[in-house]
């Protein structure tokens, strides 16, 4: 499914917000709106983008903060609140009861959601968590020139995908 069809993109008030068009409008109840690091993600997404697309924002994280501080992961989903499940921390025991016939109830561990505020992303270059700048630089694109803007490592000065 292609979500950049569904979804239009448009400026109000200062504000950037994601209008659901055609059947979308029936799936999605209300409006998005993105702040500035998703106004520029959402720049960066390809056309032909899914939902995994979408929710694929940072490649590899460190964890900074927390009994879990040092481990490295991707990220599986973000989550409102500024929330992310990271893969492989913040690991929980769930007590989990048998809903079905034949299904095995027990203690499952699980990935638990993390403050992004604790969570940084790993320079490609020196490997070493670091902070993200965002840079803009005109390209050409369909014999355009476009100002695009750019994810940025602040410690090598290498771009992020």
């Amino acid at each position: 499914m292609n979500i950049r069809k569904q979804l239009v993109k448009r400026n109000i008030a200062g504000d950037v917000i994601l209008v659901p068009v055609g059947d979308a409008s029936l799936e999605i109840k209300g409006l998005l709106t993105l702040n500035e690091t998703g106004e520029l993600l959402w720049d960066a997404l390809p056309e032909a983008a899914d939902e995994a697309a979408l929710t694929a924002v940072l490649q590899a994280d460190k964890v900074i903060r927390g009994k879990d501080r040092g481990k490295e992961g991707t990220v599986k989903q973000v989550l409102k609140d500024d929330r992310l499940i990271v893969e492989g921390v913040q690991i929980v025991k769930k007590h989990v009861r048998a809903t079905q016939q034949g299904q095995q109830a027990g203690i499952v561990a699980v990935e638990a959601p993390i403050h992004r505020s604790n969570v940084m992303v790993i320079d490609p270059e020196t490997k070493q968590p670091t902070r993200v700048r965002i840079v803009e630089k005109e390209e050409a694109r369909d014999g355009k020139v476009k100002t695009v803007r750019v994810r940025v490592a602040k410690k090598s000065g290498k771009e992020l995908a």
